[in-house]
């Protein structure tokens, strides 16, 4: 997920990826995050915002292109939505304060996310590949 952050999400080409059906891949996946894949996704892109937004030499249009939002309205919509916080305040707020005090408040409107998780654990094919046969009697292929 993180190398094409930039590309539309496709269940399919990811359940592909793990050996499985798409309806099963969604299922395990909403098991092993959390989320349903698209609601984790968004939250993988607004992370990784979140951390391009450290980057003063960056827009608020560059960040949304390189976290593939073409319309960077519509970024700061679901970066807000999420955060609780617009993008442009998140960026004031990490200039202002420690790293430690942005991210403490702004922990995506009270729910867990991607950004709470290892991402390494999340994100890797492997690990989600273990964790789906843990969770199942269905044997997995690692």
């Amino acid at each position: 997920m993180l190398q094409n952050i930039n590309k539309p999400l496709r269940i399919s080409a990811l359940s592909a990826i793990a050996g499985l059906s798409d309806s099963y891949f969604f299922s395990l996946f909403k098991s092993a995050t959390g989320f349903p894949p698209i609601a984790f996704f968004i939250r993988l892109r607004i992370w990784l915002a979140r951390e391009l937004l450290r980057n003063q030499n960056l827009s608020i249009k560059e960040v949304a292109a390189q976290v593939g939002y073409k319309d960077s309205f519509y970024f700061s919509r679901i970066f807000k939505l999420v955060t609780g916080v617009a993008p442009q305040d998140y960026r004031n707020m990490i200039l202002d304060s420690p790293r430690e005090k942005s991210d403490a408040a702004l922990t995506d409107s009270g729910n867990e996310t991607a950004g709470d998780l290892p991402l390494s654990q999340v994100v890797s094919t492997r690990a989600f590949k273990q964790r789906a046969a843990r969770r199942t009697s269905r044997p997995v292929a690692v």
